[in-house]
Formats: structure tokens, sequence, C-alpha cells
């Protein structure tokens, strides 16, 4: 909600390899992009720092997440889905009317 989007902000990754494969999920057929993602995010971070990724499309999809990447770390939180929906909206908005130097790199 009206936050700029650094390599440093969670990503949500669904719009990266959707874009690029019509499948906003993890599954065999983008694990090759979102891999490719991820090393793009690490290689503009600069830092060391865990990369930290959401996706709530994938969220029923975590025991594949976890059996293609053994050592991630998930969390799973709760939200208001009003309070939700209206935040979708307005980040759709956003993305739709400014352009990301950030994501267009990626």
């Amino acid at each position: 909600d009206r936050l700029r989007i650094t390599p440093d902000f969670p990503e949500e990754y669904r719009f990266v390899i959707g874009q690029k494969t019509g499948q906003g999920t993890l599954n065999p057929k983008t694990l090759k992009i979102f891999i490719e993602l991820c090393k793009k995010i690490r290689y503009i971070s600069e830092n060391d720092k865990p990369i930290l990724l959401k996706n709530p499309s994938d969220f029923s999809n975590f025991i594949y997440i976890k059996e293609v990447f053994p050592n991630a770390k998930f969390i799973f939180i709760h939200r208001n889905p009003i309070k939700t929906l209206n935040s979708q909206i307005r980040a759709m908005r956003t993305l739709l009317k400014n352009k990301s130097e950030y994501m267009a790199l990626l």
C-alpha cells in the first residue's frame, strides 16, 4: 500500500512468473523462471539477507515448495479478508498506474 518496491521488499512472485508463463504458482513448468527470478533478486540486492518472497496463490502449494527447496522457511499469516481485498485493489491500481523500474528488471 503505497510502498516503494525494491530488492529488499517482500516480493509477490506470482506477477513475475505469471507474466512469463501464464501461471502464477510455483510448479515444474514455472520452476526455472522462479529460480531465475531469485538469482536476479540476489544479484541486485547487494546483501546477504535471505530472499523473502510471498505468493498467496501458493498457500496450498507449500508441500511442493518444501520438496523443491528443503531449506525454505514458511510464515503463514492471517489477515482480515475485507482489509486484504481493499489492499489488493489499491495495489493493482498502483501497479497499473505507475511503472516500477525494479519490477521491469525482473
